[in-house]
């Protein structure tokens, strides 16, 4: 890596089940953390979770596999052009639209 004419090695350890050459294992967790990155993203940005102070007893776990829940409800609801922050706020604001992505996230 090099950053303002410095250059610095990084050496990561990967485990895995396959045998693959370095770009096929570069690709792999490139995909891997794209996905990752993109999905705590999310619910940094629209739920605020590391805001949170949720530490008492497993309070924290559910929360979080709500907010996932939540998250994968409204991208079911694809009936309006709004990003997932908007979606949220719509929720709390919209009965309607609350329900109506309830009921697409159920079938």
């Amino acid at each position: 890596m090099t950053i303002k004419n410095k250059t610095s090695d990084y050496v990561r350890y990967y485990i895995s089940s396959r045998e693959l050459e370095a770009t096929a294992a570069l690709k792999a967790t490139r995909m891997h953390w794209s996905v990752e990155n993109y999905l705590h993203w999310i619910l940094d940005v629209v739920f605020k979770e590391e805001q949170l102070q949720a530490r008492a007893g497993l309070a924290g776990e559910k929360l979080a596999v709500i907010r996932q829940w939540i998250l994968n409800m409204l991208k079911q609801n694809k009936s309006r052009s709004l990003s997932m922050a908007n979606k949220s706020r719509l929720c709390c604001l919209n009965e309607d639209y609350l329900f109506e992505s309830m009921a697409l996230f159920n079938k």
